[in-house]
């Protein structure tokens, strides 16, 4: 279906449903202390592939392995994580963001067990080597109580890149320098949008959404330039409803969980009922929703830009679709030989599903061939 809008020296022969093996990949590591009960510990947070390494981020920590030194490369044996970095004491990572150019992975990190808050700390970790380069406290808007909904959530208050960490309120937006704390800039909402909610929907570039006071209170899209200043500011349609995280930008175009109001559900086998997930392509400078899709079930890290297109991870992690972002056209598709729903990185020809450290294969590299 339209595949023919890619070149065939890019994706390569139209086979659209072609089986990708793993080039490698690694096997179970089992649950934190045996745990049985820390589902959570093991479900990745991202990811990041170079060339020859693979990182994923998880709850306690940063690990990293060398494709090919140990693994199955084609099947069998265990590979052992080339350098580990963990947080301190019992902290748990909240966000993380890649600074190839840099070499470094700046990771936000709080702990949650002290019920008189705790402020997040920033700690630039080695991508070579592992080691903590820089770390301080997080003295931006975020509470001291600093809450899933603030970090993690879909619609997240707080967001973290290679630049600066964002935060943002109904009041305002403030940008803060990744490395040194120093503040690059604050800008006042009120003047901007009568918001009664915020969220960041992309950081780099800045993206942010909010909803209008009031019953009939619109979605607006907020897009900043490096200084701080709303280059573009349009309305989304009113029968949107959700408009959140995963998201990203191809092509000038931002790609979003897009939920309709009248967005059907599908019966399942076991009888339930469930509403299938949506992603639009929207025009940052009208707000016009391009094109929608539904999937099966999208997750944090599943959409990544990928040479020129979008990477779609589906929900089983066993299948990936190229879209061209621009009309929301299939480019490619592709089944993967292994199982686990997880996040997606990509380098060059290659690209990574990361997924739970319990599964059978935590992380798969694929070719793209």
């Amino acid at each position: 279906m339209y595949e023919d809008t890619a070149p065939v020296d890019v994706w390569g022969p139209k086979w659209r449903f072609k089986a990708l093996r793993p080039v490698w990949r690694t096997a179970e590591e089992g649950r934190p202390n045996g745990d049985a009960s820390s589902t959570i510990l093991v479900e990745p947070l991202g990811g990041l592939l170079l060339r020859e390494t693979v990182i994923r981020a998880d709850l306690d920590g940063l690990r990293a392995y060398d494709i090919h030194d140990g693994g199955i490369e084609g099947g069998g044996g265990a590979a052992d994580a080339r350098w580990t970095w963990s947080t301190p004491g019992r902290n748990v990572v909240a966000k993380v963001s890649w600074d190839v150019d840099a070499g470094l992975a700046y990771v936000l990190h709080h702990d949650d067990s002290r019920s008189d808050g705790d402020r997040p700390r920033v700690t630039a970790v080695d991508l070579a080597e592992g080691t903590r380069v820089s770390a301080h406290a997080y003295y931006g808007d975020l509470p001291p109580d600093a809450a899933f909904r603030a970090l993690r959530d879909s619609a997240p208050t707080t967001a973290l890149s290679g630049r600066h960490v964002v935060s943002v309120t109904d009041a305002h937006v403030e940008s803060v320098d990744v490395r040194d704390r120093r503040r690059i800039w604050r800008t006042s909402l009120r003047v901007e949008a009568d918001a009664e909610y915020a969220w960041i929907i992309s950081v780099d570039p800045l993206i942010v959404v909010t909803r209008e006071r009031g019953t009939r209170g619109r979605r607006r899209l907020l897009v900043f330039d490096e200084q701080g200043k709303v280059t573009a500011s349009p309305a989304l349609p009113s029968r949107y409803e959700r408009v959140e995280q995963p998201a990203t930008v191809v092509n000038g175009v931002l790609v979003a969980t897009v939920d309709p109001d009248y967005s059907p559900s599908v019966q399942e086998e076991d009888g339930q009922t469930e509403k299938p997930d949506w992603i639009g392509g929207i025009d940052l400078s009208t707000g016009t929703i391009l094109w929608r899709r539904s999937f099966d079930g999208l997750r944090g890290g599943c959409l990544v830009p990928y040479r020129g297109r979008l990477l779609v991870l589906h929900k089983f992690g066993t299948r990936v679709t190229v879209l061209d972002a621009r009309n929301g056209r299939v480019a490619a598709r592709r089944r993967l030989h292994g199982y686990g729903p997880g996040t997606l990185c990509a380098a060059d020809d290659r690209f990574a599903v990361i997924t739970h450290r319990t599964y059978s294969t935590p992380i798969r590299v694929f070719q793209w061939h």
